[in-house]
């Protein structure tokens, strides 16, 4: 469910929607009818997918961020502002680095001005709330299962109770689709009697793509002490790889992902590059695949 921050009347006010289910994006077209004023709150992957939509309807849009940038998760700096350039070129506005601190209701409880730090007034007529998402599990109360922010299980996705399993979203593992779809055949194993275990935890991958601009990020976006920071840019596209004792530790590529596929296993698993002969930005899956004796590719051993 959306986490909908407890700030003024954002959790009763009919005209503020998570965005989170089909049902939230339905009610939101419906409010976004004839060029309403919309603020998004939120400038991650969700809250821009919203601000986009929204601008395709010709709706005045306004996006808050407590972070000094959009997409603060998904991409880097560098990257974002490719992003941030087209939303505005298209109308949107960024108020960033800011926060929410009240809402203004008229006499119906709708929403029609928030307020953002040093008392900025920002009018509206209606939001959006991206701020995140937390698993439904209140009915757990008093069961007698573990949690805090989401159930507690183990590598085999078992509960406390040896007798129910949790995945996706209420285990809290991680917040990507195929991730929680094996978390899902690992619990289901389990329950059937077939011992398996949930060892494929990366979730450091993402797309983006608004305005026909397409980015891929695996791993670390941001370089850290000691790290190498390769950067290769041009009118098209922009590519960043962060390297760490001759392995990768993470790769941003906008404009040009074709043939990209493998980055995410050597991210992953941790290969090495510096001993391959060639530049960085002219790997390929031909430098750590292999054939077998009938002709099959697979993938080198990791090391």
């Amino acid at each position: 469910m959306s986490a909908i921050p407890p700030i003024g009347a954002l959790r009763t006010a009919k005209n503020v929607y998570g965005l989170r289910h089909p049902s939230d994006a339905k009610a939101i077209r419906e409010a976004a009818l004839n060029g309403r004023r919309a603020v998004v709150i939120g400038g991650g992957l969700v809250g821009l997918d919203a601000a986009y939509a929204l601008l395709e309807m010709k709706n005045d849009v306004t996006v808050v961020e407590m972070e000094s940038r959009i997409l603060a998760l998904n991409v880097d700096e560098r990257a974002a502002k490719a992003y941030q350039e087209r939303f505005e070129a298209a109308g949107c506005k960024f108020h960033l680095g800011r926060k929410m601190t009240g809402t203004v209701e008229n006499e119906a409880g709708d929403v029609t001005q928030i307020t953002l730090d040093e008392g900025e007034p920002l009018p509206c007529d209606f939001l959006v709330v991206c701020t995140g998402v937390r698993p439904a599990i209140a009915f757990l109360e008093g069961s007698g299962l573990a949690y805090e922010r989401a159930v507690t299980v183990d590598n085999r996705m078992a509960t406390n109770d040896p007798d129910v399993y949790a995945a996706g979203d209420a285990a809290g593992l991680s917040g990507i689709w195929p991730n929680a779809m094996r978390q899902g055949e690992v619990a289901a194993k389990n329950m059937c009697g077939e011992p398996a275990i949930y060892e494929d935890t990366f979730a450091v991958k993402n797309t983006v793509n608004f305005f026909g601009l397409v980015s891929l990020c695996v791993g670390a976006r941001e370089p850290e002490e000691g790290d190498k920071v390769l950067i290769r840019e041009d009118r098209k596209s922009y590519k960043k790889a962060i390297l760490r004792d001759g392995r990768v530790k993470g790769i941003i590529l906008q404009g040009d992902i074709a043939n990209s596929g493998f980055w995410q296993y050597i991210v992953k698993n941790g290969i090495r590059v510096d001993t391959i002969k060639k530049s960085i930005w002219k790997l390929s899956y031909a430098d750590f695949c292999e054939t077998e004796e009938s002709g099959e590719y697979r993938w080198k051993a990791a090391g």
